[in-house]
């Protein structure tokens, strides 16, 4: 296909899918929609997966609006700056995911969002949840990774195991030093136990 035709398609298929979920938000003022528009234009422009496009129809059929994608959109390119949160565990200790500025998914972000609406995108995600996964018990649900830690606080489940990490901290030091007693569980095609190109000791703190 020669250049310009190559250009001409490209800029017809990002007005499709910048329509396509602009129809599918929930209903705003002119200027909202605008905003929207402009928003998904420039987020498509850089991202011109399918798969980026993809999550964000299905978010929008989930029930979207303007104020939330903007949101969404900012947490993403945060949790892409913040290589101190892209930490798993493996039988070596904790290490730093292989693929870690994406691990953060749309249909995550969606819900953090929506669940923390109160907050600014920079606050939506606190720092101190990072020290308590680090102190969490084995088997504690989201003990295996940052992200799904991040999950199960916005999800609410097993809140009581979620918030025992300090405690932990002064219980069986026995127990914290064992990676055997950490659940181990296959990640997004990671395996556990494969190492890592990160350890504890590098954290930057």
């Amino acid at each position: 296909m020669p250049a310009n035709a190559r250009h001409v398609h490209d800029a017809a298929r990002l007005r499709e899918r910048v329509e396509a979920v602009a129809n599918l938000l929930d209903p705003g003022t002119t200027a909202e929609r605008e905003r929207a528009r402009a928003l998904l234009a420039d987020l498509f422009e850089r991202h011109s997966h399918q798969s980026t496009y993809r999550a964000l129809r299905n978010a929008a059929t989930a029930g979207l609006d303007v104020q939330t994608l903007e949101a969404m959109i900012e947490l993403k390119e945060i949790w892409a700056s913040r290589s101190d949160w892209w930490y798993r565990r493996s039988r070596e200790g904790v290490v730093e995911m292989e693929r870690g500025p994406a691990a953060l998914s749309w249909k995550l972000a969606r819900r953090v969002c929506l669940a923390r609406w109160q907050y600014p995108p920079e606050s939506m995600i606190e720092d101190d949840w990072f020290e308590e996964w680090l102190a969490a018990p084995p088997r504690t649900p989201g003990n295996y990774d940052f992200v799904t830690f991040v999950q199960e606080k916005i999800d609410g489940r097993a809140s009581d195991d979620l918030y025992a990490g300090l405690r932990f901290l002064h219980g069986s030091a026995e127990a914290r030093d064992d990676p055997d007693a950490w659940p181990l569980h296959s990640v997004e095609g990671e395996v556990a136990g494969d190492a890592g190109r990160g350890a504890l000791s590098d954290l930057p703190f």
